[in-house]
Parts: structure tokens; sequence; C-alpha cells
């Protein structure tokens, strides 16, 4: 059992500790940019939901505030809560590199660059996402796969894929049919599956792991615990095949 002295001996050894870092510095140093573009461009708000360059702000959101933090938040806490360093120590890297690259893009797209116009952004930001999928399942798969907290942490994990690719991808989300033609209720869409799939599993996975250290004690899963998990992966899968 983990005891709760040894947090505070986890956090700099952690291989994600530095590129957690920059993420957390990416999404508030965006957020603030993002903040005062909108302070002086008040109009990019009205218009079209698919309009340049709501469409854009909308994918800078994403990928330049709430991706880099819940990032960051990840890779800082994964090896704290799971006692286990990270698969793979340049991987992050990689992630940091390939994501701070697709933001400048989708930023330059946003300040009306004509040469960013095009989808390249945003396939840099998803193969981050990808590298980061990666080394976070193959992180967890170390331990039992079969805990409560690690098949919810995984099937995080499927939903940050696949709202991901809704979000930052050119093209992903013609595959939706519900948003068919409604760029309002695509970005509706995402929201759900960011909040429900992603956000919300992911801190109960979380807690999961954190409370025992805390109490000393082991936490279970009950059978309304569990139905209401399936429930929540049912409709996140019905919302998406429309």
């Amino acid at each position: 059992m983990t005891r709760p002295d040894s947090l505070s001996s986890s956090f700099p050894s952690g291989a994600g500790f530095r590129p957690a870092g920059g993420f957390l510095v990416i999404g508030l140093g965006a957020m603030a940019v993002l903040l005062v573009m909108l302070w002086l461009n008040p109009t990019w708000l009205s218009g079209p939901a698919d309009a340049f360059p709501r469409a854009t702000l909308w994918q800078a959101v994403v990928a330049g505030v709430a991706a880099p933090l819940i990032f960051g938040g990840a890779y800082h806490l994964l090896p704290v809560l799971s006692g286990l360093p990270l698969w793979s120590g340049h991987l992050p890297w990689v992630h940091l590199v390939l994501h701070t690259a697709g933001l400048a893009w989708v930023v330059a797209g946003l300040a009306g660059m004509a040469w960013a116009q095009g989808p390249v952004g945003g396939w840099l930001v998803y193969t981050g996402v990808l590298v980061f999928v990666v080394n976070q399942q193959a992180t967890v798969s170390r331990m039992s796969l079969w805990e409560p907290a690690n098949i919810i942490f995984s099937t995080a994990l499927f939903w940050l894929v696949v709202g991901g690719a809704f979000a930052v991808v050119p093209g992903a989300s013609t595959l939706l049919p519900l948003a068919q033609g409604d760029p309002d209720v695509l970005i509706a869409t995402e929201m759900v599956i960011g909040l429900h799939g992603v956000v919300l599993p992911a801190l109960f996975a979380a807690a999961l792991k954190a409370l025992p250290m805390f109490l000393v004690t082991r936490l279970r899963l009950t059978g309304l615990a569990w139905a209401g998990w399936l429930v929540l992966n049912a409709g996140l899968l019905l919302l998406v095949a429309g």
C-alpha cells in the first residue's frame, strides 16, 4: 500500500514531470493570449459556427487551453497515483513538441496567415494525442487491467481519441451523423464527449487511486456504480453513432 508520505517524493522523479510543466505553461499562456485576442476582436464570437475565425477559435481553445491542462495533469499525476514511472520518458517530450508545433500552426491560422489555413496544425496536435494515449495506456497496462480505476481510465483514453479526432482533425466531424450540417451541434457533442467521456471518468479513476492512500482502506465499486459507468459509455457510443 502506498503511503501518503510517499507522495511528495514522487512528484519530481516522474519521467513526465518537466513536460507536464511545459503543458501547464502552454495552457495558461494560451488562455491569456486568447482572452487578449477576443478582447481586441469581439466579433470572432459571432457568425456561423463553421465560419472563420469562429471555427478556428474553437479549435484553439480545445488544443491551446483544455488539452494542455489535461495532459499536464495526467503526466504529473499518473506516476504518483500508480506508483510506477511512465512507460516511456521520451514520449512526453515528443508529445510536447508535436503539440507546441500544432498549436502554433492553429494560432497562426487564427491570426489570418494564409500559409497556416490548412489542416497541418490539427494533425500535429492529434498525433501528439495518440502519442499521449499510447504512453498512458502502456503505463496503466503494467498494473492489473481489471482494477476498476484502470478500466475507467482506459475508457477515458478511448474517448479522448474519439473526441480529439472530432475536435482537431479536419474532416473527422463528417463521420459524426448527429452533427451533419450543424456545426453548433458538433461543438456541443465534442463538449459532451470531453466532459462526460474524458474529464469526469479520469477524475473518478484518480479518486479511486488517491483516496485509499489517505484513508488506508480499499475502495470497491458497487453494482450501481458499474451500472452507471456502463450506461454512460453506452450513451456516448449511441451519441457518436447517431
